[in-house]
């Protein structure tokens, strides 16, 4: 008898055990679903966005501008992914693994990032100088320039706010910016502006997005501290 109700006891026991893990196993999943869903539903958004823009481009300024578009998009995107050199990773990996050091960790990043920011500039500046382009492909390449470089700023507070899995905020922001393009680009097709002023106003989305972007990781209470070069 007494065996039969430590036996019972035991299969309570287990069952019980088993529906915690399968409640948490539930949890863990629907956050990360939640988080994923967050994450590519803002990026995605954006995208359309800046596709959008790219269809506005053709109809307006015709196949031409498109390509000249198109070829300054792609060279500077190329630049500034060798300037990333890998620093999104390091922030999630980084500050993750060593939550008391986030604060040094953020102020390496974000000087690492200006370095590496800069000589991607120089090198675009140079190629421009040597090329001996027109006028026109200085301003749209300038602009584009301009976007992807605060871009690129985004994507290092982005990847800050993964390693603190503050995910939920980036969809909400990136949404933000998604609808502002939007407006934006839609009014400019309707009002016939320029090429150039489109470019202003996806220049402008991207500086509100890295501006609510920095002050969600600010909120988190992550100050950045700076290396000090002469203890070095």
């Amino acid at each position: 008898m007494r065996g039969m109700t430590l036996g019972g006891w035991a299969k309570r026991r287990a069952i019980h055990t088993a529906r915690v893990l399968l409640q948490k196993t539930r949890s863990i999943l629907k956050r990360i679903l939640q988080n994923l869903a967050s994450v590519l539903g803002g990026e995605a958004m954006v995208r359309a966005a800046s596709f959008t823009a790219a269809i506005v481009i053709a109809r307006h300024d015709g196949p031409a501008i498109l390509g000249l578009y198109g070829a300054c998009l792609a060279a500077v995107t190329i630049v500034f992914m060798f300037a990333e050199s890998g620093l999104q990773l390091s922030a999630i990996t980084e500050i993750g693994a060593v939550r008391g050091q986030a604060a040094w960790v953020v102020g390496q990043l974000y000087l690492s990032k200006v370095i590496l920011c800069a000589f991607a500039v120089v090198v675009l500046f140079a190629v421009g100088a040597h090329g001996g382009f027109p006028r026109i492909y200085w301003v749209i390449g300038g602009l584009i320039t301009l976007r992807t470089l605060i871009q690129s700023c985004s994507q290092l507070q982005i990847a800050i706010l993964k390693s603190l899995f503050r995910m939920h905020l980036i969809g909400i922001i990136q949404a933000f910016h998604a609808g502002v393009l939007f407006l934006g680009i839609g009014i400019a097709f309707v009002q016939d502006w320029s090429m150039v002023t489109l470019l202003e106003i996806l220049v402008a989305g991207q500086t509100l997005e890295l501006l609510f972007m920095s002050g969600a990781v600010y909120s988190a209470r992550i100050h950045p501290r700076w290396p000090v070069f002469s203890k070095c």
